[in-house]
């Protein structure tokens, strides 16, 4: 046996390591895993603070977006037709909620299945909410503090317990111009000097945590403490093997075998390990696109669905009331205004629910034009005035088949973009259209056939002399969830993109850095397409007398409304709130009711369930359906009965009228 030194043995030309070598690499070993556990921890730590982040903020930018439409597009025109809008709207009639009252309901509802909730508090809170109205703690007062210095960025805490983590995360809340003229005026105004941008108060989500991302956070700890013991046991093991290497040269060779094929073991698990946590993230990211995906079209076909409620009200009130002004009064024309309002906020619910995924495509023949220049108005509205809108349309374009409203929606989104682009500078946004026959230079590889490309094409061209862009964002601009705004969401484009292509459309963008944006988008024409004729509408006067009508709905306004409009025409009604009151009407009246107005969305008893029902203890019977949302394959199965049919909210009186008559008539 050669001399032993204090660094190991030598033994026919194989080093064997002694204990004190072997525990020399052993401390750097257990800091390295020390390291790795509390590296994974706070990455662990992280990832859940930014999911967390990532959901307030998108909650706070969906709340502050409807409050803005809410404003603007109902408020106003509730206002001009004589509703009262207040903060005890439930205990008057024709009234509705403020839009800080009505953002806080929200806001509560789209939170409260997670255990969040909304908040909005100011410096100055209205007299019948100065006890709830003002700061309640210390990071409520640092929030408004924050806010009033810097409003562009939020404020946030994570709060932490025993038991949970709760992230408070609270945003300016800047006065509107649609605001400023109430707040200076409203007799219960605290402050009556506010200008726009002013930060009026706070809006603040309370976001808890999930308790199951906390305990897959615990799990994982509890996984790299396993993996630390295990690998001190190992590395104490080996040091009693390195004991015994010394006393006999044959064992030391045979452990050192062992351990190269451990280490070769160990080398192999470590690398399956890797493969497995790269393929659970490649997961997690999938699971957290499709949460995300799903999360806006909830919030999208809810907040669809209440709005088409308020519109049915707005629209039931505003036909009540010039039922009782004569002929020739000037408020009349004011009313028809408010419904014409209404109609168009329909088709913007119609759009929220076409995005969420509960409206069908409904491709008609459409002059490309004349969809421009329906859109005038509303898109003026939408511009700033340091900002030129123009058109050069050219004449007697051919048809194209589309989807009006996804067309609309396709529109809206180039034009706001353009004017986001632009800012506060002076700019100019021109919109044009032009017949194209031949686009196959331009035409991305494999998406038209030569056959598609000889057709034609009308192209609607927006073009805006706003920032440009970069090679990389256009590269980028059409991925799902890429956005180049702070607070934008990443789906205009995206959707754009979509819209386009399912209509076996292109979209070109020409744009650079500093000299602005052009983006055509190519339709083809359609040779064999009509402009479908538009039916003059007779005025339906007959009576309901003789009707008996069972109306159930769990929106005492729309009920109210509904009622009193079939009232107006003699038609004998009943109402109900939910759907077991509605079965305990019909056991005593059924012998004598000759339809029932159900709506579809109730809690305790949905209307399917209440339908379903009332189909067996009278199969005659005719049942009319009402929804904010749009018909599901179920529904549009059920009306091919005779007996069953279905309106969508918010509807004009007269539709409703006419299909009670033709009720009576097939009956």
């Amino acid at each position: 046996m050669s001399e032993v030194d204090q660094s190991g043995i030598e033994l026919g030309g194989l080093r064997i390591v002694s204990a004190a070598s072997l525990w020399m690499i052993t401390v750097p070993i257990v800091l390295l895993l020390v390291g790795m556990g509390i590296y994974a921890s706070q990455l662990a730590e992280n990832l859940l603070e930014s999911v967390a982040l990532d959901g307030a903020a998108r909650n706070a930018q969906a709340l502050q977006e409807f409050r803005t439409l809410y404003t603007s597009e109902v408020v106003e025109r509730a206002l001009a037709s004589g509703v009262t809008v207040t903060h005890d709207y439930e205990e008057q009639t024709n009234a509705i909620p403020l839009p800080a009252t009505f953002s806080i309901m929200l806001g509560n509802r789209m939170t409260s299945a997670e255990g969040g909730q909304v908040r909005l508090y100011s410096d100055y809170p209205f007299p019948w909410r100065t006890s709830e109205g003002g700061p309640q703690d210390e990071f409520e007062r640092q929030a408004l503090e924050a806010l009033s210095l810097n409003p562009a960025d939020p404020y946030y805490q994570f709060v932490r317990s025993e038991d949970e983590v709760v992230l408070r995360y609270a945003i300016a809340d800047p006065l509107r111009p649609s605001c400023v003229g109430c707040h200076n005026t409203h007799p219960g105004s605290p402050k009556t000097d506010w200008k726009v941008g002013d930060v009026r108060g706070v809006l603040e989500i309370t976001h808890p945590l999930e308790p199951v991302a906390l305990k897959a956070r615990t799990a994982l700890r509890s996984m790299l403490g396993l993996l630390l013991a295990t690998s001190l046991a190992a590395l104490g093991i080996l040091g009693v093997l390195a004991a015994r290497m010394r006393r006999s040269s044959v064992f030391s060779q045979r452990v050192a075998e062992e351990m190269r094929i451990a280490n070769l073991s160990i080398k192999n698990e470590m690398a399956s390990r890797l493969a497995a946590e790269q393929e659970k993230r490649a997961l997690e990211a999938q699971v957290l696109h499709v949460q995300k995906l799903e999360s806006i079209g909830l919030l999208a076909g809810g907040i669809a669905h209440d709005f088409n409620n308020v519109l049915s009200t707005i629209m039931g009130n505003s036909e009540l009331a010039l039922l009782k002004l004569p002929e020739g009064s000037a408020a009349r024309t004011n009313l028809q205004q408010v419904t014409k309002g209404v109609d168009r906020a329909a088709g913007m619910t119609s759009q929220l629910l076409a995005y969420a995924g509960q409206a069908k495509e409904a491709r008609v023949a459409l002059d490309p034009n004349q969809v421009i220049i329906e859109m005038t108005e509303f898109v003026r509205a939408v511009i700033p005035k340091n900002q030129k809108l123009t058109f050069e349309l050219e004449e007697d374009l051919p048809l194209i088949e589309a989807d009006p409203g996804q067309l609309q929606q396709v529109l809206v989104n180039l034009i706001t973009n353009a004017s986001d682009a632009i800012g506060e500078k002076q700019g100019h946004i021109q919109i044009t259209s032009s017949l194209e026959m031949d686009l196959s230079d331009d035409v991305p590889a494999g998406l038209l056939d030569q056959a598609s490309i000889g057709t034609g094409f009308v192209v609607i061209e927006v073009t805006d002399n706003g920032v440009g862009m970069t090679q990389q964002t256009r590269s980028r601009m059409f991925d799902p969830f890429f956005s180049t705004k702070g607070a934008g969401r990443g789906l205009g484009m995206a959707a754009l993109q979509g819209i386009v292509r399912s209509h076996n459309g292109f979209v070109l963008v020409d744009s650079a850095l500093g000299k602005g944006t052009a983006i055509q988008l190519a339709w083809p024409v359609s040779d064999d397409a009509v402009l479908p004729a538009r039916p003059k509408r007779e005025l339906n006067k007959s009576s309901g007398a003789g009707m008996n009508v069972l109306v159930v709905d769990d929106e005492p306004m729309v009920l109210e409304t509904v009622k009193e409009l079939l009232e107006s025409r003699d038609y004998k009604v009943v109402s109900a709130t939910s759907g077991r009151k509605a079965l305990v009407l019909f056991e005593a009246l059924k012998d004598d009711l000759d339809v029932v107005l159900l709506d579809m969305q109730m809690p305790e008893m949905s209307g399917r369930e209440l339908y379903r029902v009332l189909r067996e203890r009278k199969p005659e019977l005719p049942i009319i359906f009402v929804s904010g949302y749009k018909a599901d394959l179920e529904i549009e199965e059920l009306t091919r009965d005779e007996a069953t049919r279905f309106l969508s909210k918010p509807y004009p009186f007269d539709d409703l009228h006419d299909l009670l008559q033709g009720l009576r008539t097939t009956a």
